[in-house]
């Protein structure tokens, strides 16, 4: 399976279409970027980010991020905004 098609299976379903067309524009370490946060999206301990931080792009990534949590149907449940709100 692409690493498309498993972000695209995590979204809402009624979103997967939106989803997989933001998908396609991004990079392989923009994919992986999300992927990473999904796969670590639980609740972090105390003083950690709940995903890792690239060092490179940070910002723009954590935008990309963003964008796909709220076209994906994602960004309102808890997990996923407790785990994005530790990048801040």
């Amino acid at each position: 399976m692409s690493l498309i098609a498993a972000l695209v299976s995590c979204a809402e379903t009624s979103t997967r279409l939106e989803a997989r067309r933001f998908l396609l524009g991004l990079s392989r370490d923009e994919l992986q970027f999300i992927a990473a946060f999904l796969g670590t999206r639980g609740p972090a301990p105390p003083g950690r980010p709940a995903a890792p931080i690239f060092r490179e792009d940070r910002d723009h990534k954590l935008i990309l991020l963003r964008e796909y949590l709220s076209i994906s149907g994602l960004e309102n449940r808890s997990p996923a905004r407790r785990a994005a709100a530790a990048f801040n």
